[in-house]
């Protein structure tokens, strides 16, 4: 039998939301696999960040150089924007990857699928 974790009502099996209160109700084995993995979502995001910081301060050191440089410049900003970009995001597939095979192996477990 199901909780949900806002109200504490007991739920179907087949519930996939609160009849009370509208929470969607999720599996806890869901739950925790979602738990586990906020710190990289979190380094992911702090990432992303940075990109940004690098293209915004190449740009504003792009505006008083001259000739070339500027190009260099704005080129080497776009260049990190995209590296720590690409980092941040093969993060998350690297997760989406773990959840996925968890979810797989779950409902094997159950007896769901077959294979």
């Amino acid at each position: 039998m199901k909780t949900c974790e806002r109200c504490f009502v007991d739920l179907e099996e087949t519930c996939t939301q609160c009849p009370c209160c509208g929470e969607p109700i999720i599996d806890p084995e869901v739950a925790a696999v979602n738990r586990k993995h906020q710190s990289i979502r979190i380094l992911s995001t702090i990432l992303k960040i940075f990109a940004v910081i690098v293209l915004l301060g190449s740009i504003y050191y792009a505006i008083g150089s001259k000739g070339i440089q500027t190009l260099y410049m704005v080129g080497g900003g776009i260049f990190g924007l995209v590296l720590l970009w690409t980092l941040a995001e093969m993060e998350k597939v690297f997760i989406d990857t773990e959840e996925n095979t968890h979810y797989i192996l779950a409902a094997k477990k159950k007896g769901s699928t077959k294979g």
